[in-house]
């Protein structure tokens, strides 16, 4: 398993975190959280073993993690108290975007922090690769994927300037359904509550070849 973090010279702020389990396997996904808060810590790698356990899910040989504030802040409190410049940080939106245009799935998935600021406003849906999250809290940002609950179905995500909303035209594992017709591919319900993950990884890895 390779692992790759990039910091600023500084130390200061983690643009980018990423793993790798299989080098046949070039399928990434993208999750855009709210910071690189508490690194090192329990709730840091709680995130990162969830993240982790849906990427090979769903049958990708890699992830990466981008954030919203680079800024790696022990209380996330402390971003709101920051300069919106000092909270990002220079190179972020440069990281982002390149993560999010390599990615073959991109979850949205920062929750209510991403009001400070009013910093997901600044997230372009436009792209090539659209943007998936765990359904919306009453706040109108992505779940977090600390919060994302059993049994979930990715939603299409995306940021009106005059209102927060969500768009399900679609939901993710429906899209993949819609693609493919021939009678060799069984259909997949939900990639959340399939009992064999590894099933249903080796039919998406199939489909993907």
């Amino acid at each position: 398993m390779k692992r790759e973090a990039i910091f600023d010279e500084e130390g200061i702020y983690q643009y980018s975190f990423k793993v790798a389990w299989s080098e046949k396997n070039d399928r990434t996904v993208t999750f855009i959280l709210s910071s690189p808060m508490n690194t090192g810590t329990q709730q840091s790698e709680e995130e990162l073993k969830k993240c982790m356990q849906l990427a090979q899910r769903w049958g990708f040989g890699s992830l990466e993690i981008v954030y919203l504030f680079s800024y790696q802040a022990e209380d996330e409190t402390l971003l709101a108290k920051l300069s919106k410049q000092e909270a990002v940080g220079i190179g972020t939106n440069q990281y982002l975007t390149q993560a999010v245009n390599r990615a073959h799935l991109v979850i949205a998935a920062w929750g209510d922090k991403g009001e400070i600021h009013n910093r997901q406003e600044d997230i372009c849906t436009s792209g090539k690769t659209p943007m998936y999250c765990f359904g919306m809290t009453d706040n109108g940002c992505p779940i977090a994927v600390e919060d994302a609950s059993e049994g979930f179905e990715l939603q299409r995500w995306s940021f009106s300037d005059n209102e927060k909303e969500t768009k399900e035209v679609y939901s993710y594992i429906e899209e993949v359904n819609n693609q493919f017709s021939e009678p060799t591919f069984t259909e997949i319900k939900s990639f959340a509550q399939e009992e064999d993950p590894a099933a249903v990884i080796e039919e998406i890895i199939d489909i993907f070849r």
